[in-house]
């Protein structure tokens, strides 16, 4: 419950109605305001690849009732609904009776190119970013789309992505399958490296803060790109009628808000960096970009950057986010199990299906190793092939004092895969079998380094079993002897008296609780079901 907010302009705000508003006005602003933009070059967005003619059937080709089906069984029945109430599990189980109107209803989309309101209208759900949020500012606005247009969207999608490696530059790595986010990060990692030092080549970057990027985009920017990079007019017009015809209403307390439609950089988290540049270059260029200068450590994408090697207290944030994580009530029956060494393994060799950390971030770095190795076309790759590698092989080059400290970790694990795999050549055996066509499978090499243990059938029934996750661990605790009864109390030094509380007259351990006891419990419900007892 949201007692009182904080609106944009700092004046608070209480009650029901009052904190309503609030949002109201907030997403208003953001969402159904416009502002004027530059026009677009239709010669520069064109010089660049473009989709090809080649392809345009398969993107306007007419949807069929399979397509429509399989984009709403892809989608997780658990996602939450739309304003109207109806889940995707309510349309998968229902699909015999209203299949067909629904195939209808998504049909007439791509026929007419236009959506009605009410399959077009998005509840939007706030939950809090931090704990005892009081800024509208600090809540994270969940778009919860009708099923409908959830399935148009995803139509479109899988359309769309098979194209889009062919026309999204390398320097963009996400949305694009193959590529990773943290390519950016570890290139933004060497860029800043040495911005603190002093007699330092004089440079500037600037960290740009796209608010909410995809809900203040300009429609007549995204309809002039699309045109720009040759998408078939139908296509397009699909897209521009998706999100032109969105209206939104806020869900605050649990009850509805508004009722409005969505219409630019955000200059406040805007910063700029310098090194080597002396105070009143500085000074010049921040009043005329109008942009203030910023200080190291920053976060971007969630990741600290710093000029000099990262220190363990600019990890606190990440520290802190995987303490709370560990104390949420859903992991709280791992207490028991951190004691057992086999933790880390699948549940048919008698562990509990968590991933080894430090074997997890082994077959990460191998990854990278692999791309260095294949000199990926990825634009970190290429950088670090060009300024740190000079060109040579990955596999020949040694740490120097100049190199990153992501590239020092990929050839400490380099050197580490080669003294345990006894040659370099095993060590590229392994990396050309982790390879999937063009890709590389972090968990398939994760498979291949982490710990093994025999595998049993008691550990593959229980793995088979449909019992919910924490029964398996105290089932897999039991079997393994492991289960905190009062016999293993006494044991560790306890002083108890081992009775079982529930049949009062025999000592408590696990053969009693898993067979005995539930032996005569099964018995039990029997003759009651049967009006024995």
């Amino acid at each position: 419950m949201i007692g009182d907010i904080k609106d944009h302009n700092g004046t608070f705000h209480s009650g029901m109605q009052g904190v309503g508003k609030a949002f109201v006005e907030n997403y208003q602003q953001l969402l159904g305001n416009s502002i004027q933009v530059s026009p677009i070059d239709p010669a520069v967005i064109s010089a660049e690849d473009c989709v090809n003619p080649d392809d345009h059937a398969a993107l306007i080709q007419p949807v069929t009732r399979a397509e429509i089906k399989q984009a709403l069984f892809a989608v997780d029945s658990n996602k939450s609904p739309g304003i109207d109430g109806f889940s995707i599990g309510f349309f998968k189980k229902a699909w015999d009776i209203v299949g067909d109107y629904f195939s209808l209803a998504v049909e007439d989309f791509f026929k007419t190119g236009s959506l009605p309101k009410q399959a077009n209208t998005t509840l939007v759900s706030l939950i809090p970013k931090k704990p005892f949020s009081q800024s509208v500012k600090d809540f994270r606005p969940i778009s919860c789309c009708s099923t409908i247009y959830k399935t148009i969207s995803k139509i479109l999608i899988a359309r769309l992505q098979r194209i889009l490696p062919t026309i999204v530059g390398h320097e963009q790595a996400a949305f694009v399958q193959g590529r990773s986010l943290f390519e950016n990060v570890m290139l933004t990692q060497g860029l800043h490296k040495g911005y603190g030092r002093k007699n330092f080549t004089s440079r500037c970057m600037l960290k740009v803060d796209i608010s909410n990027a995809f809900d203040t985009l300009q429609w007549s920017f995204l309809n002039n790109m699309l045109s720009g990079k040759n998408f078939p007019p139908a296509f397009i017009k699909w897209i521009i009628a998706c999100v032109t015809s969105s209206w939104f209403t806020l869900n605050v307390n649990g009850a509805y808000h508004g009722f409005f439609k969505g219409k630019s950089a955000n200059l406040e988290k805007t910063e700029v960096y310098f090194g080597g540049v002396k105070p009143a270059v500085r000074d010049l260029i921040v009043n005329v970009v109008g942009i203030k200068e910023g200080s190291f450590p920053f976060r971007y994408l969630g990741y600290p950057i710093n000029a000099s090697k990262l220190t363990v207290d600019m990890y606190d944030g990440l520290l802190l986010n995987i303490q709370d994580l560990i104390g949420t009530y859903s992991v709280q029956h791992l207490s028991y199990a951190g004691r057992i060494q086999s933790i880390c393994v699948p549940w048919e060799e008698g562990g509990f299906q968590i991933k080894e950390v430090a074997a997890w971030n082994k077959a990460a770095m191998l990854k990278w190793l692999w791309q260095l190795d294949k000199i990926h076309r990825a634009i970190w790759t290429h950088w670090v092939s060009k300024y740190y590698l000079e060109h040579c092989s990955i596999w020949d080059i040694a740490i120097k004092e100049c190199f990153s400290e992501s590239l020092r970790g990929i050839i400490l694990t380099r050197n580490e895969c080669i003294e345990q795999l006894g040659s370099a050549q095993a060590a590229k055996d392994l990396l050309h079998d982790c390879t999937i066509k063009t890709h590389f499978s972090v968990r398939k090499a994760y498979d291949s380094i982490r710990c093994r243990y025999p595998v049993t059938t008691v550990y593959k029934a229980i793995q088979r079993s449909t019992i919910l996750p924490r029964h398996k661990v105290t089932l897999m605790l039991a079997v393994q002897g492991k289960l905190p009864t009062q016999d293993l109390l006494i044991n560790c030094g306890f002083y108890i008296v081992n009775r079982c509380y529930m049949c009062k007259s025999d000592a408590e351990y696990a053969t009693h609780l898993f067979f005995s006891l539930a032996l005569m419990l099964l018995l039990f419900c029997n003759s009651s079901k049967h009006g024995y007892g």
